[in-house]
């Protein structure tokens, strides 16, 4: 069975085709809650958004994330791309004439080009040219509201985070049509902060059940770049419970990589590490903060190294 989707063009925008058996694939394949199949309405809804946007979910260029909703007593699906793929949507509508550079706010309002200080930024802001509007469409993501502590990439890197945050709210405004409905990892870092299940957590078990655990399917999105993943094998190598061994049994569960893996040197496990994707590497950097003695939590609360 061929896995090719064909793409129809509309003027400027493709417009991709899906065959049923194409869509099966999807359903069965990168559509995955934890505990059920997909619903058909689930897969007509995510296919809409696929052939909307033009992104290609065989692909890994779109894909639906499942959490689980007290309220609803069920998991919910929510529809991500990349700040890429959010990007590739602007760009193939033939309305998008670039944006702004990303702008920061400290606490008193004070908006900057270069974000130099010491900590967070308040807010991030970026504005979205688009054919016909006579001034760009603004978008502001407020730091507070987005921010994943757990997170090294947050911790790390908190000003390009919010900035992609503002950037995906920008596109978004200024381009509903195709882009309402769709998330992107960024944004919904403060939704995996929230239990995916209604039991009470299983206790601490011994490794590698414990990455194990945090190892649910979660399609292929954008990988890290090399620096965040020196930063997590730096992160790794700080802390005296791991070791290598540990550390790549812990890559291969999240990962499920069956092959074996060399983290013994930091340009080693750079290879490795950097086609981690946003989600996988979140999963990973949560383990590492859990296998960090107390001791060592209470000296260094934000888990940062002096290397």
């Amino acid at each position: 069975m061929s896995t090719e989707i064909a793409e129809r063009t509309n003027g400027q925008r493709a417009e991709l085709e899906l065959s049923s058996e194409q869509l099966e694939l999807i359903k069965r394949t990168v559509l995955k809650p934890k505990n059920r199949e997909a619903s058909d309405d689930e897969l007509a809804l995510f296919a809409h958004q696929a052939r909307k946007t033009g992104l290609d979910p065989l692909a890994k260029q779109i894909y639906g994330i499942f959490r689980w909703d007290s309220r609803s007593e069920r998991e919910v699906m929510t529809i991500q791309t990349s700040i890429d793929g959010f990007r590739l949507t602007a760009q193939r509508s033939g309305r998008y004439l670039g944006q702004t550079p990303v702008y920061w706010a400290d606490q008193d309002l004070n908006w900057y080009e270069v974000w130099l200080k010491d900590g967070p930024p308040a807010a991030a802001k970026v504005g979205v040219y688009i054919a016909g509007a006579p001034e760009p469409t603004w978008a502001v993501a407020k730091y507070s509201s987005y921010v994943d502590g757990r997170s090294p990439m947050w911790r790390s890197m908190p000003d390009v985070m919010i900035g992609k945050c503002a950037e995906a709210l920008a596109l978004r405004k200024a381009f509903p049509a195709e882009l309402s409905g769709i998330y992107t990892a960024e944004e919904m870092a403060q939704a995996d902060r929230e239990p995916v299940e209604t039991q009470a957590a299983e206790p601490p078990s011994p490794e590698p059940d414990e990455v194990q655990a945090e190892a649910e399917v979660v399609e292929a999105e954008a990988t890290i770049t090399k620096a965040e993943a020196g930063r997590i094998f730096d992160a790794a190598k700080s802390v005296s419970t791991i070791d290598p061994d540990t550390f790549a049994q812990a890559v291969a569960y999240v990962t499920r990589r069956t092959d074996e893996v060399d983290l013994t040197t930091k340009k080693k496990a750079v290879a490795v590490l950097a086609d981690l994707t946003e989600t996988e590497a979140q999963k990973l950097c949560r383990w590492i903060e859990r296998k960090r003695p107390a001791e060592d939590k209470e000296e260094n609360p934000e888990g940062v190294t002096n290397e």
